[in-house]
């Protein structure tokens, strides 16, 4: 299987879940492909609702940054896990801007799915999504269920709802981790 992982936790303030994020594919059987980007590490600049990635250049941001290698990440991943700590009640921004440049993968027409209209994959092949969260524990069960019904509405525009799941990750969380990613 091949994995993306954009992970916008920080390796100084979370060491333990960073090492067990790299560690995963010992779990999973050592048989994956997995590519790590450390998004505080990135220059990745915000969406800035132009459309050129739907209408005057198909697919291709504006924005000539460290985002067209995770592009070519995604596009040839089986699952996508999307790693972020929780600041003020939601994603951390620097993920949240990863993930809405991830709209350059889709086609700006839409289609019924589950009598709700969703955006068109641009790429046949689709990678279902894993919202791992990292540095909270999970007691507040608002928030998250907003994160599941994010992650789904994600996974309804991206894949059609082919795959996903929310994972609070701890220091000692691999197996299940592991656990959540095989039964996607």
């Amino acid at each position: 299987m091949k994995i993306t992982i954009m992970n916008g936790a920080n390796k100084v303030d979370y060491p333990k879940e960073y090492q067990n994020l790299l560690d995963i594919d010992n779990g999973l059987g050592g048989e994956n492909q997995i590519t790590q980007f450390d998004i505080k590490d990135l220059d990745i600049k915000p969406c800035t609702g132009c459309w050129t990635c739907w209408i005057k250049d198909p697919g291709t941001c504006i924005h000539k940054d460290d985002m067209v290698d995770i592009y070519k990440s995604v596009n040839q991943s089986d699952l996508l896990l999307i790693v972020s700590t929780i600041r003020a009640g939601f994603l951390d921004s620097d993920v949240k801007k990863v993930v809405e440049r991830q709209f350059a993968l889709l086609l700006p027409y839409m289609t019924n799915v589950n009598d709700e209209f969703h955006h068109i994959p641009r790429y046949d092949k689709q990678p279902k999504l894993g919202l791992v969260i990292v540095g909270e524990e999970n007691n507040d069960i608002e928030q998250s269920d907003i994160l599941k019904e994010y992650i789904y509405r994600l996974s309804l525009n991206f894949n059609h709802g082919t795959g996903s799941f929310l994972h609070y990750h701890s220091p000692t969380g691999s197996k299940e981790l592991v656990y959540e990613i095989n039964n996607i």
